[in-house]
């Protein structure tokens, strides 16, 4: 379990993430210590402590469904993130086009108060 340990913190001082597994009391400081600790069925209770993604069935095959599973949910929540930021980009334009751009009391008698119509302005804002 030591060379786990010793593994785990040579690659972090060369700047890598690196992931190991374990299942004993030995291997928990190497799984805390790791980018990713994943704790195997059957593992200590300090070995899941210690772990970052502990393995319900037996075998190694779940890590790499766990992978893929990370990978998707991080493109969604990318694509979620894109469009937030579409969306807010959007309003803000049409927003200074609603306020310095179409000027709503022009055209209207001078004795109307210039701030008649903005609030309607706004209002259409939050709506879309």
């Amino acid at each position: 379990p030591e060379h786990k340990y010793l593994i785990v913190e040579a690659l972090r001082q060369r700047g890598y993430t690196c992931g190991i597994t374990g299942d004993g009391v030995g291997d928990a400081p190497a799984l805390k210590r790791a980018g990713v600790g994943i704790a195997v069925f059957g593992a200590t209770d300090a070995a899941r402590a210690a772990s970052d993604l502990v393995m319900t069935e037996p075998g190694l095959s779940g890590i790499i469904h766990a992978a893929l599973l990370a990978r998707s949910v991080l493109a969604r929540v990318q694509t979620i993130i894109t469009y937030r930021i579409a969306s807010a980009l959007h309003q803000m334009l049409l927003l200074a086009v609603g306020l310095f751009v179409v000027y709503p009391a022009a055209g209207f008698d001078d004795d109307v108060e210039e701030s008649a119509f903005r609030l309607p302005v706004l209002m259409f804002m939050l709506i879309t």
